[in-house]
């Protein structure tokens, strides 16, 4: 099931020009800066984004612009989980695992002082669960969070679905962000 929902997700993703996924993103951007939650982190971790994700480049940007403090997940593939690394300029990325870009010289951050983490994901549900690639590192690394840090996934509207089967170890998203809509089925902490 899970994988025949991350397959039709993944084609209709994949079909998008590159323009209606940089359009998209930029009304998705729009939503997201606007939102109380990023106004009031201090912290926000983003993944970089690669391939018909949801392209956060201009996100981290606009966010470094903005005095923020900018953290990125660095793949620890012997150890099987995520550790975070500051990213203050966007040039100080190399391809790391997965071919997603990380930081060149990861500087370790504290967990502890994130306030918001923006996941991936290939598909969503209105209650906030969502199906990531597979191999668990986000979810290992989001239960391991501190209480407050807000969960906020970006997702194009077809990425949103009514329900996704999920895992008892599956950590479902506060907020989803789509091109149209915003949608807060939890709210924790």
């Amino acid at each position: 099931m899970k994988r025949c929902i991350k397959n039709k997700i993944l084609l209709i993703r994949d079909a998008q020009s590159n323009e209606e996924r940089i359009s998209k993103s930029l009304r998705i951007e729009k939503n997201l800066l606007g939102l109380e939650e990023f106004d009031k982190a201090k912290t926000v971790m983003f993944y970089i984004s690669k391939g018909s994700e949801v392209h956060t480049k201009m996100m981290i940007k606009e966010t470094i612009r903005r005095e923020k403090k900018v953290v990125v997940p660095v793949t620890k593939l012997d150890q099987r989980e995520l550790v975070v690394s500051e990213l203050l300029d966007l040039d100080e990325l190399k391809l790391g695992a997965f071919d997603v870009p990380e930081p060149k010289n990861p500087k370790p951050f504290p967990v502890d002082k994130i306030d918001l983490i923006v996941v991936p994901g290939i598909a969503f549900d209105k209650r906030g669960n969502r199906l990531g690639y597979g191999l668990g590192f986000y979810d290992r690394f989001l239960c391991s969070l501190k209480e407050g840090a807000t969960i906020l996934a970006l997702a194009y509207d077809f990425q949103v679905l009514e329900e996704i089967p999920n895992d008892h170890h599956d950590v479902p998203a506060d907020i989803i962000i789509t091109e149209s809509q915003i949608i807060s089925p939890l709210k924790r902490g």
